[in-house]
């Protein structure tokens, strides 16, 4: 569709400007209106979340949830001129694209909220190609003078919207396949009773073995555990390793440099024996 004029209009020069124009409204309307965009009360919200969801299966009639205050500062904002600009280049926009008449504009006037709309304009189309194309910020409603706006009229909000710019590249396979890659799991190997870790550690332990692919280490048959960890941690045994695991106590020490404890006792880990300090790691893992 996106080949053929006949469904829309795909020349630069002419979507550039609408687009640019949309933009710009959006951005008035959001620094006018930032306070009531994000007047948003804590309290309110965390109660909300706690409810169980509710999904709205018809998006036609969406029920009004806000209070008396928030719909009389909306009655306001509706009507304002920050948000008629940006609806008025919103349809603007949208006649751009697509051009009053076209069969594929017919289809889309008559579309039902909630539809979902897949756009895929890539550089391989054949047609003049637009990398970033607000499609959110269409707007699909009548824009009058004097007639309030009608916000779900944006597609953002009318319409359940993906868009490929972008041909996919092929997925990396240097994690390897499941069958193949490993688990490579860093426990805690104290071994005092009392120790909440330790019994934790040991659980662990039981859980994982019955997984296929994983590696756990210390595997026990070393006597230096926390060399082996460290050994392990620079060149990994089983390979790919494509899932790191950490499981022990973890402190900040000296110049905020997170300290790895594996043992009740002994040494701490804070790098690998090539010098690879561990915050990075550790930072990504915790």
């Amino acid at each position: 569709m996106l080949e053929d004029d006949y469904f829309m209009n795909t020349e630069r020069s002419f979507i550039s400007g609408s687009i640019m124009n949309v933009r710009r409204a959006a951005e008035d309307f959001r620094s006018e209106y930032s306070d009531d965009l994000d007047d948003i009360d804590q309290a309110d919200l965390c109660s909300r979340l706690s409810q169980p969801f509710r999904p709205h299966y018809d998006w036609a009639n969406i029920g009004s949830y806000a209070d008396e205050r928030h719909r009389r500062r909306w009655d306001t904002i509706a009507s304002s001129k920050e948000l008629f600009d940006f609806a008025y280049h919103g349809r603007q926009l949208y006649d751009t694209i697509f051009p009053p008449g076209k069969e594929l504009r017919v289809w889309l006037d008559k579309a039902p909220p909630g539809l979902r709309i897949n756009i895929i304009w890539r550089p391989t189309t054949g047609a003049e190609w637009m990398p970033h194309v607000p499609w959110g910020l269409i707007y699909a409603g009548e824009v009058k003078h004097g007639v309030p706006v009608n916000p779900t009229a944006f597609w953002g909000l009318r319409y359940r919207l993906g868009y490929s710019a972008y041909p996919p590249g092929a997925p990396s396979k240097a994690l390897g396949t499941l069958e193949n890659a490993w688990s490579a799991n860093f426990l805690y190997y104290g071994e005092d009773i009392g120790d909440a870790t330790a019994n934790e550690s040991r659980w662990q332990k039981n859980s994982w073995s019955a997984w296929q692919n994983q590696f756990i280490v210390p595997t026990g048959t070393k006597p230096d555990r926390r060399g082996e960890i460290m050994d392990e941690l620079s060149m990994p045994t089983k390979v790919p390793t494509s899932v790191v695991y950490i499981f022990c106590q973890c402190s900040v020490g000296s110049g905020n440099m997170p300290v790895l404890q594996f043992g009740s006792e002994g040494e701490p880990v804070r790098r690998t024996r090539r010098g690879k300090q561990f915050s990075r790691a550790v930072t990504q893992l915790a």
